[in-house]
């Protein structure tokens, strides 16, 4: 199960949704929360970040090419 931070909260609300499974282990559903709310912000930071000093640095989000390198663990292998 995944949530998002709710207004009470909003001082840290943009660093991500917290997720809980029936362990201490991550999933599938860990894994497209990392990647959705940590990661994919993180990108769109430092994108916007490089293009502020110099716009020929880099594409513009959506454009620009960017890599996660992750392992064949379970969890990053759902087709979804």
């Amino acid at each position: 199960m995944c949530f998002i931070l709710s207004s009470a909260v909003a001082a840290i609300a943009s660093i991500g949704s917290f997720c809980t499974t029936d362990n201490h282990w991550a999933d599938d559903v860990t894994s497209k929360a990392l990647v959705k709310d940590i990661i994919v912000p993180f990108f769109r930071r430092k994108i916007n970040q490089l293009r502020a000093v110099s716009a020929s640095s880099c594409k513009p989000f959506g454009t620009q090419v960017c890599v996660l390198i992750v392992d064949v663990w379970y969890g990053w292998l759902d087709a979804g």
